[in-house]
């Protein structure tokens, strides 16, 4: 049986200000850019066809959180972010999947963090369906970074 507290407030982590969600979001495009842009050199040392593929479909997925963060950075905000993309250099394949593993995981963090500290629906929802990838995404280069 479920209690309900009288203590409990919602956003669970405190409400953002909107400079802080703009500061966040314009980071979180800057990252999501770098690690398409990375996906997309990694894969060139994939040893097979199912590490081609997992590295692939993250870097479409990154991609698709790239251009839903940078709708709502517009409808927000009123202007397209212009931002570079950083490089991530790695000095391996393997070295690189881990990078990869560690980036995806604090990708999730940051965003389980983002929907913990508002009430918007559609910003909430938004991050809920990213975390859930970066996650997924983490999984999945752990499993390539176990198999190499």
């Amino acid at each position: 049986m479920l209690r309900q507290s009288n203590n409990m407030q919602l956003p669970l982590l405190g409400n953002m200000t909107m400079q802080e969600f703009k500061d966040a979001l314009f980071n979180i495009m800057r990252e999501e850019a770098a690690a398409a842009e990375f996906y997309s050199r990694l894969v060139t040392g994939a040893p097979n066809d199912t590490h081609r593929a997992f590295i692939l479909d993250a870097r479409d997925d990154e991609l698709e959180h790239l251009q839903k963060f940078e709708r709502l950075y517009v409808q927000y905000f009123g202007e397209k972010p212009q931002y570079t993309v950083t490089y991530v250099s790695f000095p391996d394949y393997k070295e690189g999947l881990l990078i990869a593993l560690k980036d995806e995981l604090q990708a999730a963090s940051d965003y389980r963090d983002i929907q913990l500290s508002t009430k918007d629906p559609v910003v909430r929802d938004l991050f809920f369906f990213a975390m859930v990838d970066e996650l997924t995404h983490a999984n999945q280069f752990g499993v390539l970074y176990n198999t190499v």
